[in-house]
């Protein structure tokens, strides 16, 4: 099997724009013979989307929007977007494929601590999903639904260990899990071990799927990724930038990033002393420290670039005033 994982930049609200990119990512994995396409978590909405989702127009542009994309998909294709039900809102995945649209898994684990609140808008799914796409079991999962044994909030449940061991488990080949974690220096370095823990323990590759890009008050990173069934992380996409990671799973796995849309380096060349430094180099040198890790200048430097460029775009700007000091 192809795996398409992308890596995405949604606007929140913005849900025409963001299909209209969806289906240019789209377009780009199967043309190069993915067989199955994954976006991040709430990706058709952007991240978070709070009080707009009690506007109805935003209700009905989803659907519709939705609709219209499964039209042009080649094959199947998972989208993070809201579902409106009688009972609540649900944190959702969709799947589209032969020209259909169905709710194919919902959030479980609800985030309400830190900078997530996510209790207060969405009902919590009642456990995660499992399908198969031609043969090829999948269980599938929401961010916060995989991080239970290392989260700030004891859940008392791990909604991924309960399906890993339903009747359905054996028949799992691979965990999928659709994200919207924000960049933070310490939760970065924590991200891997939750992502290399879940496939080690579990003993089966994990293909990770992570929104980029700035909003709100909330940078994403990336760090779209895909860890075999011993915890080894085999592919990254670019940080700070929307690519397309191909994934060629089975006996002769094979993976390559397929940059589109946006780029910080382009648009934000970073001059000085660091921009040619690799920046492995510059961790280990690094006498900056947050909360006792060592942290990366050049990785921050993109973090702070990307929130600046969205925040612009965002707000209509056109200029930046900025005070900086030696990192010396």
């Amino acid at each position: 099997m192809r795996l398409g994982l992308v890596q995405f930049a949604p606007e929140i609200g913005k849900v025409a724009r963001n299909a209209a990119k969806m289906k240019a990512a789209i377009a780009c994995a199967f043309s190069q013979g993915a067989s199955l396409v994954v976006f991040p978590e709430l990706s058709l909405v952007g991240y978070p989307p709070m009080d707009l989702l009690k506007d109805h127009d935003l209700r009905q542009n989803c659907t519709s929007v939705m609709a219209d994309l499964a039209l042009v998909c080649d094959g199947p294709v998972l989208v993070g977007a809201p579902a409106w039900e009688e009972d609540g809102i649900y944190n959702a995945v969709y799947l589209l494929h032969k020209k259909e649209v169905k709710v194919a898994g919902k959030k479980v684990l609800l985030p309400n601590y830190d900078v997530f609140d996510e209790s207060r808008y969405f009902k919590a799914g009642n456990g995660c999903s499992f399908f198969n796409v031609d043969g090829f079991g999948i269980g599938l999962t929401v961010c916060e639904d995989i991080w239970s044994r290392h989260a700030d909030f004891k859940y008392g449940m791990d909604p991924l260990d309960a399906l890993l061991k339903s009747p359905d488990g054996a028949a799992i080949k691979l965990i999928i899990n659709m994200a919207a974690s924000p960049y933070s220096i310490q939760g970065k370095s924590k991200r891997k071990l939750v992502l290399q823990d879940v496939a080690n323990r579990h003993r089966r590759p994990l293909a990770y799927i992570n929104q980029v890009g700035a909003r709100a008050d909330l940078i994403f990173d990336g760090g779209t990724s895909y860890w075999d069934a011993h915890g080894n992380d085999m592919a990254t996409c670019p940080p700070f930038e929307e690519s397309v990671l191909l994934v060629e799973t089975g006996q002769e796995e094979r993976f390559e990033a397929i940059p589109f849309g946006d780029k910080v380096r382009q648009e934000f060349p970073l001059d000085g002393k660091f921009q040619d430094l690799p920046s492995d180099l510059l961790l280990q040198d690094s006498r900056h420290r947050v909360l006792g890790l060592k942290w990366n200048p050049y990785e921050v430097t993109q973090a702070l670039c990307l929130g600046i460029r969205d925040y612009l775009r965002m707000t209509g700007g056109e200029r930046v005033v900025g005070c900086y000091r030696d990192w010396e």
